[in-house]
């Protein structure tokens, strides 16, 4: 029984979401202005011979934006993707269910070994430092992994929702098909 007023665990893992892709578009959006700006200093101080060090923060918000932002695109479905099970398996729902794990499949194999390829690269650049602001180098490899987290978490959401979808669309067809035998006299 549950307690008026307690929250779903559903609600919780959706208010979640929502959280992270805010935090997510935030991070991605600040990342692109500092971006912006900083390379916008760096045009005008060798215009005016000015002397600024900005190559290693340009190069971090660079990296940051564009991973994270692969992450968001991959939550919007708005990333290169790859269609074939709609169209080239659309009669069959079997084959439709098997394009979807194969194709959703490759991905999460993909994602995983960037996971682990990631968390390699951090845990070797530990000691390191960029070369003019000698700051830890390992900030500008922890977007792989992390990215790579989230992207896996979308695209097994995504994968669910696809089969999902394909279930209760098989279910709607047999209870059509049910209320139609019904109706024409049939067992």
């Amino acid at each position: 029984m549950r307690r008026q007023g307690s929250i779903s665990l559903r609600s919780k893992i959706k208010l979640i979401e929502c959280v992270l892709y805010k935090v997510m578009k935030g991070l991605t959006m600040v990342c692109l202005v500092g971006l912006l700006t900083m390379v916008t200093l760096q045009v005008l101080a060798r215009f005016l011979r000015i002397r600024i060090v900005v190559d290693d923060l340009v190069t971090l918000l660079n990296v940051w934006m564009i991973f994270i932002g692969s992450s968001i695109l991959v939550r919007d479905k708005s990333h290169v993707a790859i269609e074939v099970e709609g169209r080239l398996f659309a009669k069959s729902k079997i084959l439709r269910i098997s394009a979807i794990l194969v194709t959703h499949g490759l991905v999460i194999f993909f994602l995983l070994f960037i996971i682990k390829s990631g968390m390699d690269i951090v845990k070797a650049s530990f000691s390191a430092v960029t070369p003019m602001l000698r700051l830890p180098q390992w900030w500008w490899y922890l977007p792989l992994p992390l990215s790579g987290v989230l992207m896996l978490l979308w695209e097994v959401k995504n994968m669910l929702k696809a089969l999902n979808s394909i279930i209760k669309e098989a279910e709607g067809d047999e209870s059509s098909k049910s209320v139609g035998r019904k109706r024409s006299g049939g067992s």
